[in-house]
Parts: C-alpha cells; sequence; structure tokens
C-alpha cells in the first residue's frame, strides 16, 4: 500500500448527487488525513448521473465508475457495488458511506483511527436503529471505517445480503442475512474486535436534538461522548419510508419528506462550516 493516501472512501450512487455534493464538501474541509473517493454510479437517470460527473469534475482525488443494475433486489445491488469499490482499495483504510450520511466533527478521521488503533478495530461504524434484520451491536453501512489489512484476513467477505434471505417473503421466519452478515460472522469466527457508536433517531418526542431538532434523522456520538460526529438520513428507501408518515399531520408524505430533506442538508453545511472555521476540534467529553 504505497501510496500518498491513508483511506479510500467508497460510496454508491443511485439518483442521490444531492445528497453527495453534500458529502464531498464535509470531506473538504473536515478531514485531516490524505484521502480519495470512489463512486459506483449503480444505475442513476442520466440527468443525476451529468449532474455527479458536474459535481466531481474539479476533483483530482474522486474516480466515478459505473455498473448497471441487472433486475436486482435493491439491497443485492447496493451490495454488488459496494463489492466492486471495495475491490479498488490500496489505502490502509477504507470508509464504506451511504450518500445520505455526512460527517460532521472536524477531523472526524482522526477521532475513529486512534480509537481503531486502541482497540485493535477491524471495523467502527454507525448501527441499525429501527431495521429489525441488523443487529444493533454490529456497524450498518451508513458509514463505517474498515482496517483494510484486518478486513482482507477475515476472507474480504462480501457485504451483499444472502440472495436467498434478500429476495424471501417471508423474511421474519428465516435467520437475517441482511448487509454486512458475512463481515459480521467472520468477526466473530475470528475474534475480530469492532463496535458501533451511540445513536440518536431525533423524531423521538422525549428527545430533544440540539443538532437537528424538528428533523427526522440519525445522529451518532463516538461512545459515551457528547459531540455529534455525523448524521443519516434516511432518504426514504426500504424501512426508512415509514419516519415520512407521520399521521399526526396533514401534510402530504412528499412535501414532508421534501421540507424534511432539504432541512437536513442546510442544517448539516451549517454544523460544517462551523467545524471547519475551529483552529482544532472540540475535546470529545466523556458522559459519565
Amino acid at each position: 500500500m504505497q501510496n500518498s493516501f491513508d483511506i479510500t472512501i467508497l460510496t454508491v450512487n443511485y439518483n442521490t448527487s444531492h445528497f453527495i455534493k453534500l458529502m464531498i464538501y464535509s470531506f473538504c474541509v473536515l478531514t485531516k488525513r490524505k484521502w480519495k473517493m470512489i463512486i459506483c454510479d449503480n444505475g442513476s437517470k442520466e440527468s443525476d448521473f451529468a449532474k455527479l460527473k458536474e459535481i466531481i469534475s474539479s476533483h483530482k482525488n474522486i474516480e466515478l465508475i459505473t455498473r448497471q443494475q441487472k433486475n436486482e433486489q435493491p439491497s443485492i445491488a447496493h451490495g454488488k457495488a459496494m463489492d466492486l469499490l471495495i475491490s479498488k482499495v490500496d489505502t490502509p483504510y477504507f470508509l464504506l458511506m451511504d450518500a445520505d450520511c455526512v460527517f460532521l466533527r472536524k477531523f472526524w478521521d482522526d477521532d475513529i483511527i486512534d480509537q481503531m488503533q486502541k482497540d485493535n478495530l477491524t471495523l467502527i461504524g454507525t448501527p441499525s436503529v429501527f431495521n429489525s434484520y441488523k443487529p444493533i451491536d454490529f456497524p450498518e453501512v451508513y458509514a463505517t471505517m474498515f482496517d483494510t489489512q484486518k478486513y482482507k484476513e477475515l476472507g474480504s467477505p462480501s457485504l451483499c445480503p444472502d440472495e436467498v434471505w434478500a429476495n424471501s417473503n417471508d423474511k421474519n421466519n428465516i435467520e437475517a442475512r441482511d448487509t454486512g452478515w458475512l463481515v459480521r460472522r467472520e468477526c466473530i469466527k475470528k475474534g475480530h474486535n469492532y463496535y458501533v457508536f451511540d445513536a440518536i433517531y431525533t423524531k423521538h418526542n422525549y428527545i430533544k436534538s440540539k443538532n437537528f431538532s424538528g428533523i427526522y434523522c440519525l445522529e451518532f456520538f463516538m461512545r459515551a461522548t457528547d459531540e455529534i460526529i455525523c448524521s443519516h438520513f434516511g432518504r426514504g428507501s426500504s424501512q426508512g419510508a415509514w419516519k415520512f408518515a407521520d399521521k399526526k399531520t396533514f401534510l402530504p408524505k412528499a412535501f414532508l419528506k421534501r421540507n424534511q430533506l432539504n432541512n437536513w442538508i442546510k442544517k448539516s453545511k451549517k454544523i460544517i462550516a462551523k467545524q471547519a472555521a475551529l483552529k482544532k476540534p472540540k475535546d470529545l467529553i466523556v458522559i459519565t
């Protein structure tokens, strides 16, 4: 791994260029270590693909590859795109990012890599909160950092869901084998260490978010600390869609989703700009 980059950031685009634009802005102003990015377009509309190419045109450290879905179940298509991206990694670390997730803390990469080295972690990242098919003790791939060498020691397991499980109409009665299940199985089998961030889902009425009040999203924190590290919007795919179907409001679902999305992007930009202006990141205060 003799190159000038420390981290390869990997993300799949499927009509999400507006999210990726925000993500790239965050990485450009908040990342301390040298990074490059590979984006796999998974068969987006021509208009979104054109926007994506325009967004990355001025970034020499961002590569765009393409893949055409073949009537695959969505989670299978996404998993195969992630596997393709991982096969191109040649840096000590790689970060898997959902397009609708963004880092919000200055030098987030130092926080994560320092923790990985301290605790000998193979991966660290965001947990699933409301998907019953994913274990909450294992990182979901909204935003998860991998140690590349340790991942290879696992046998470079696929991120794809099990195809039989993914295409089943009776998922509740068979073993859950969603995205990343093979990675978790190999970590447990071979004794590799991992952990997840703490998470808050802001829609819960008893949670008073100091970052995204009034916006439905997930907030993530390094374990037991008080400073937000990243946020996941959840664009409404699969089980994420239910968050916009709030029966307490008369507003149409499409309007509510568009309003929430725009507000999440605006608020994220404000947080990122404020963090970028800091001379150094705030100390992480452990909550006791």
